[in-house]
């Protein structure tokens, strides 16, 4: 009977590391997916003493300013 619940323990710890492991992968698309869209906007967006590639927060913010002028 133990040997049963040992199995089924292992069982569910495989699974939690195999969700881990694809949580983990869609963290790392996302991203890059996100760096992608600040990379895209950065060229749409007057750059006004900000570095080039600041990341998309930067982008949004200069945006806004850029919006509200």
């Amino acid at each position: 009977m133990t040997s049963q619940y040992m199995a089924r323990v292992q069982s569910n710890l495989d699974e939690v590391a195999h969700a881990q492991d694809s949580f983990r992968v869609w963290q790392k698309r996302k991203q890059q997916e996100t760096q992608r869209i600040a990379d895209a906007a950065d060229c749409c967006v007057p750059e006004a003493g900000a570095r080039a590639s600041a990341g998309l927060t930067v982008v949004l913010e200069r945006a806004s300013n850029a919006a509200a002028r």
